[in-house]
């Protein structure tokens, strides 16, 4: 391939990589990168491949040769599609890559429950601390460079469970039915006893997979939307044996023994004439999930 046609061919291949990143926020499979490159092709009136790389030559070929003159990069996995980023957003790669893994992928917990707690108020992003603090009240933000997120709701809570549903139906059609009874009640109660019954399926590194996946792809749709770049302390540690927490928060560790012996020692009716002033529980909360 001589000079001139590398660089057309570089050109289509960046500007292809670079818009099927733009629209999916994500590294772009092989075969989805190969029908742009064509496209993007035809419209220079070219025809792919070029002949350097007809076949018996794969699209895979072709890939590693502008991949040795650093217009993209690759990252090959066992048993499915290739996947390419351009060459300064190889990071994607790396992302890619931890959501494969179901043990050591996972998002950050104040992140998590940003995006998986129901909530009538939702959370914000502080920009300049990169943490999310739940909302308590329906007002504008104290921070200027604060950015909403929109609450959590039980329908969608319900929705991504029956998502999962479906994706175990292919396998199991009995086991995914009995996941859908669970949630049938379309409460808090349903999603307790989805969550038991993931448990006691053994499904737990599964459903985790399955949801990591789903949670990137909102944040990501939220993140482009506010202007925000993926950032890499948004990655966290789990175990998918456990999961996430997503009970109410418990303040007692934040305690110190002497009040709470003082506490223990007051009669129901002192309790109820106790009234605390909402921004110091708002204050509390926010100090739980940082």
């Amino acid at each position: 391939m001589n000079e001139d046609e590398e660089r057309v061919w570089a050109g289509i291949l960046r500007k292809a990589t670079e818009q099927a990143v733009g629209e999916s926020g994500a590294a772009v499979p092989g075969a989805r990168l190969r029908q742009l490159v064509d496209t993007l092709a035809k419209k220079e009136g070219r025809s792919f491949p070029p002949s350097e790389f007809a076949p018996p030559r794969k699209f895979r070929d072709f890939l590693s040769y502008f991949e040795s003159k650093r217009v993209i990069v690759t990252r090959v996995r066992g048993g499915q599609d290739m996947l390419v980023a351009p060459t300064d957003r190889h990071a994607l790669l790396v992302e890619e890559s931890r959501i494969a893994d179901p043990d050591g992928a996972t998002l950050r917990n104040d992140l998590f429950l940003a995006f998986t707690r129901i909530s009538e108020h939702g959370f914000q992003y502080l920009r300049s601390q990169d943490r999310f603090e739940q909302r308590f009240f329906d007002s504008p933000a104290a921070d200027g460079n604060a950015v909403l997120v929109s609450p959590m709701t039980m329908e969608q809570s319900i929705k991504d469970r029956q998502e999962f549903c479906g994706e175990i139906q292919g396998q199991d059609q009995e086991l995914a039915e009995s996941l859908r009874q669970a949630l049938r009640d379309k409460d808090h109660t349903a999603l307790r006893l989805f969550g038991d019954k993931v448990r006691e399926s053994r499904l737990q590194a599964r459903w985790h997979r399955f949801r990591i996946r789903l949670l990137v792809q909102r944040i990501r749709s939220w993140a482009g939307e506010a202007g925000i770049d993926w950032q890499a302390t948004w990655w966290g540690t789990h175990n998918a044996e456990s999961g996430h927490h997503e009970g109410p928060p418990d303040f007692s560790s934040q305690l110190s023994p002497t009040l709470l012996e003082a506490m223990a020692s007051l009669r129901p009716i002192d309790l109820a004439r106790i009234s605390i002033p909402l921004d110091i529980v708002a204050r509390l909360f926010n100090h739980r999930l940082r």
